[in-house]
């Protein structure tokens, strides 16, 4: 359950990183080196996306098959 709730909060995350990027590539400022600020914060709901994945692909195997277990 637990990682079940993990994977919840990590794609509201998700979510809302992902439109807070959206807000930055309107306001359309520079970071550096003309690279937009939106494409360096872009990493932000990617990772979250890609974190929540994993709790979810650990919530879906079976107990007995996890590493972190005696």
């Amino acid at each position: 359950f637990v990682s079940l709730g993990s994977f919840a909060i990590c794609m509201i995350a998700a979510w809302y990183s992902y439109q807070f990027v959206l807000l930055e590539k309107e306001d359309g400022m520079i970071a550096f080196l003309n690279v937009p600020t939106w494409f360096t914060e872009a990493i932000i709901p990617f990772a979250f996306l890609l974190i929540g994945l994993r709790f979810l692909s650990h919530a879906l195997v079976l107990p007995e098959l996890h590493d972190d277990q005696p």
